[in-house]
């Protein structure tokens, strides 16, 4: 099962840019390989759980207004990153895969 969370910075209720040095410093402090792809990461913990990170614009001239999460598996480490990310980009953490129901939003 996979399970994505995505993130995004607003200002003044439309999507803005994220700052991306705060973020950038955030994945610095953790083990991670770029993957196939511009602006995709595979990122590793002590734990041995891993998360892809999507963060297109990061580390370029284009525009960062968030970043998606692509977990298999949940681990205190790799929630922590997560948390730590939203913080450092002031993005709010959505999750996609709800029904906009009562019993799932």
């Amino acid at each position: 099962m996979s399970f994505d969370l995505f993130l995004e910075h607003f200002a003044a209720g439309k999507s803005a840019m994220a700052d991306k040095a705060r973020v950038l410093s955030s994945l610095h402090q953790i083990s991670h390989t770029p993957a196939e792809g511009g602006g995709f990461y595979s990122v590793h913990f002590s734990d041995g759980s891993k998360v892809e990170f999507a963060a297109k614009g990061l580390e370029s001239e284009a525009d960062f207004t968030g970043c998606a999460f692509h977990l298999r598996n949940f681990s205190k480490e790799s929630l922590e990153f997560i948390y730590n990310v939203a913080i450092a980009g002031d993005m709010v953490i959505f999750n996609a895969q709800g029904r906009d129901n009562e019993s799932n939003p």
